[in-house]
């Protein structure tokens, strides 16, 4: 069996050759609570970056590691996700909740 690693960014992770993340069936249930979102939350803001215009800066953040089974460079497969299913999947939904909060914002 060959394992290899890479550093990667989420957004890449979450989009890059329309590959689907997989949580195989023997991975236990989503647990974390409502405090452990707010925590990974409140330390993914504590890293952003602001430059001195007050304009947001790209800077980096460790999200831990994740082991994932798949090709990254394969198209339109799918990875297992072996470890970080609790990281991924609340990544997701804040992603989601950030996205419909956005999407609700009268503009008028």
């Amino acid at each position: 069996m060959d394992f290899t690693y890479q550093n990667e960014n989420i957004i890449n992770l979450l989009g890059k050759n329309s590959n689907q993340l997989v949580i195989p069936r023997y991975q236990r249930d989503y647990s974390w609570s409502e405090d452990q979102a707010k925590t990974l939350l409140l330390d993914i803001i504590k890293s952003i970056n602001f430059e001195e215009n007050k304009e947001m800066k790209a800077s980096s953040y460790f999200f831990g590691t994740i082991l994932l089974k798949g090709d990254l460079n394969e198209r339109n497969s799918y990875f297992e996700i072996i470890d970080g299913q609790q990281r991924i999947t609340t990544i997701y939904i804040l992603l989601v909740a950030l996205k419909e909060a956005l999407f609700s914002i009268d503009t008028e």
